[in-house]
């Protein structure tokens, strides 16, 4: 992400707040110091990558339509500068404004919109996602908790619940980890799904020219370019941009013994689809979980041993390999706190960190590429089919469909 403050004074708070706060100091480019002329200056800035412009409350008479998009997110911080503000205010601050990027979704005509000022901002927080009800298994699914017939919904997706909504009406909420279903209200509305992805189009190529400009920039220069790709949403839609930067690249599926026949099924049929190079490697998570049992999944050794046979063949077969994952800032506070890119072993690349699941959703609508057919099921993540961690709805998914009762 590209961020700019208006003044050097506002940069030197912020770089102080990352440095102490964040663990790392990202670029932070000024505007100059300029009053007169920022709007103007703030629509000019270049499409590179997204981008966050972060202003006091006394800019707002210099800065007075909103400028935010898609792909640019201007956010007034409540104090007269951004230098006025304590460590804990701008980190505060600072995740709110990139949830913006994931939760900008406006409503009208019978569809959703990404990019314009959220109806939803005074419910999402970070750590929120968005998505919208796809899958006819899944709106059956749901349907069966509720008693009654659903209609398309956009939904906020948080940790233990969903929120389904049409038009801007809360109609009900999924609760996946009791696995049960609330009435709210009725509305009068209805959407679609074409309705939202006619709405969105554009600010969909908008975001993905930013992320393209991004990769290019990032991996023009590297030879060995490895995506871990576990079949699920995110990684797929790394997979994807990756192509359309038209950058040669190794896919690497780590088969834990444990995964979903559709996940499996999945990535061997989209490889082919999209030749794609690759490689299946196969971890002992499945064999350590016969001899070792639900201990070894609950202290997530399974996790640990599905990364260690990654890096493991990923030390043996690369010289000096960047790793492009799918971390999105919706997954966790580590990985929202966590930079674009970072060292560990290898250097590590997060194209899409400031991806909503609906920006997903309606990006590989859009280049015709399907999803794990899991999503449609209602999985909201997808990983082995043993997973303790499934939320109770997956669970009683997962059970149907394995003949468990």
């Amino acid at each position: 992400m590209q961020l700019y403050v208006r003044a050097k004074k506002d940069k030197d708070a912020l770089e102080h707040v990352f440095r102490t706060q964040y663990g790392y100091v990202p670029e932070i480019k000024t505007l100059g110091g300029i009053r007169h002329g920022l709007e103007e200056a703030i629509e000019e800035l270049p499409r590179e990558d997204l981008t966050l412009v972060l202003l006091g409350r006394e800019d707002r008479k210099w800065v007075k339509r909103d400028l935010s998009n898609a792909w640019r997110k201007v956010c007034f911080f409540d104090k007269a500068k951004i230098r006025n503000g304590r460590k804990h205010q701008l980190v505060n601050f600072l995740e709110n404004c990139k949830t913006r990027f994931i939760g900008d979704v406006d409503y009208s005509d019978g569809g959703y919109s990404i990019g314009g000022r959220s109806f939803l901002w005074d419910e999402i927080e970070p750590g929120d996602d968005v998505l919208f009800l796809l899958g006819d298994e899944f709106k059956k699914n749901v349907e069966k908790l509720a008693g009654h017939e659903i209609p398309e919904a956009l939904i906020l997706h948080k940790r233990a619940y969903d929120v389904f909504y049409v038009g801007r009406t809360a109609i009900g909420i999924l609760r996946r980890e009791d696995d049960r279903w609330e009435d709210w209200e009725e509305s009068a509305e209805r959407v679609s799904w074409e309705k939202t992805v006619e709405l969105s189009k554009a600010g969909m190529e908008e975001k993905v020219e930013a992320a393209i400009n991004k990769i290019r920039s990032v991996l023009k220069e590297r030879d060995e370019i490895v995506v871990p790709w576990s079949g699920g949403k995110d990684s797929t839609v790394v997979l994807a941009l990756l192509k359309e930067s038209k950058l040669e690249f190794t896919a690497i599926h780590v088969d834990t013994g444990l995964e979903f026949n559709e996940t499996e099924e999945y990535v061997e049929r989209l490889a082919k689809e999209l030749k794609i190079n690759l490689e299946i490697v196969r971890a002992p998570v499945g064999r350590k979980f016969r001899v070792l049992g639900e201990e070894y999944l609950q202290g997530r050794e399974c996790t640990r041993d599905k990364v260690s046979t990654l890096y493991k063949y990923v030390r043996e077969n690369f010289k000096n390999p960047i790793l492009v994952n799918g971390d999105r800032i919706t997954e966790s506070k580590a990985r929202s706190f966590r930079p674009d890119m970072y060292r560990d072993e290898f250097d590590v690349f997060s194209p899409i960190k400031y991806w909503s699941n609906l920006d997903e959703q309606i990006y590989l609508y859009l280049r015709g590429i399907p999803n794990n057919p899991l999503y449609e099921r209602g999985f909201y993540r997808v990983g082995c089919k043993t997973c303790p961690f499934m939320d109770l709805f997956e669970k009683n998914i997962a059970g149907e469909r394995n003949g468990d009762t």
